[in-house]
């Protein structure tokens, strides 16, 4: 156990990035969680913006134990965008999070181009809507996530779009959504309405990431704020690290858990958001 990590012992990161990657990783998914591992986390949730890697899930969990790890399919054009077969695919394998596009949607495109996907995609990006509704197979991959139970990530998609579908995951049967880093730049979304969004049934995934010098979106007052407005029941906390210019994830939830504490947020209510949450997210 790391020194002053104790609030850590159990807890889940539900959403960090690994090697290999086309952007510069720190580590593969194994040494996060050996990493994670020795500060008594319990899982991590790994995103890769290229390819489906819930396969890859049994190697890694067959290698280590004491800590599990989870991933899906981020809907992006490597594994053919808004494809119902890649859900499916990442479903049989046993993911846990189906995320819609990342760094290819049209809002991704037009608010942050300063960082694009690598690999190619639609010149004009991907967006989930046609005239204000869900585009049909979105339909399809609803009902997948519905049937299975899993999670629902909102990625990159803009407030428009979010909007539009949590309301009709919900009427879908949906019932895990994971509104994802609410403060980056995509979505960017007010308190208001990450708040008219856990009315609708949502949770917010604060990101460290966010409040991080290359982001400077959001202070840990800022988090703080948002916990109590929506409550610590709607709200789970992640890094959305590995970047080799930040922390390890696992340090990382340290930091992000100590600064919380900091700024007045109850431990109780940290471990409902790292712990008791992220249990029922992904069914441990």
């Amino acid at each position: 156990m790391k020194t002053n990590a104790e609030i850590l012992e159990g807890a889940v990161d539900m959403h960090v990035h690994a090697m290999p990657d086309f952007h510069p990783r720190m580590c593969n998914e194994l040494e996060i969680l050996q990493d994670a591992k020795s500060y008594g986390m319990r899982a991590i949730v790994s995103k890769s913006h290229y390819c489906l890697n819930a396969d890859r899930m049994a190697l890694i969990n067959s290698l280590i134990d004491g800590i599990q790890c989870f991933g899906g399919v981020v809907l992006n054009p490597p594994v053919g965008g808004l494809n119902p077969s890649a859900v499916e695919a990442a479903i049989r394998y046993g993911g846990k999070e189906v995320w819609m596009p990342s760094f290819y949607t049209k809002a991704h495109l037009k608010d942050f181009p300063a960082f694009k996907g690598v690999v190619k995609g639609p010149a004009g990006g991907i967006t989930i809507l046609e005239n204000g509704k869900l585009v049909p197979e979105m339909h399809e991959i609803l009902n997948l996530i519905a049937q299975a139970n899993i999670i629902l990530g909102t990625s990159h998609c803009s407030a428009e779009e979010i909007f539009v579908l949590v309301k009709e995951a919900v009427r879908h049967g949906v019932k895990k959504i994971n509104i994802t880093h609410p403060y980056c730049t995509v979505p960017n979304l007010s308190i208001d309405q990450q708040e008219e969004l856990v009315s609708l049934g949502a949770y917010m995934e604060l990101c460290l990431y966010s409040a991080m010098p290359i982001s400077g979106r959001v202070t840990a007052a800022g988090f703080a704020e948002t916990i109590r407005r929506v409550g610590p029941k709607r709200v789970v906390l992640a890094t959305d690290f590995g970047q080799p210019f930040h922390p390890t994830p696992a340090e990382g939830m340290r930091i992000f858990c100590n600064n919380l504490l900091a700024v007045g947020i109850e431990k109780r209510d940290i471990e409902i958001m790292i712990k008791e949450n992220p249990s029922y997210l992904l069914d441990l």
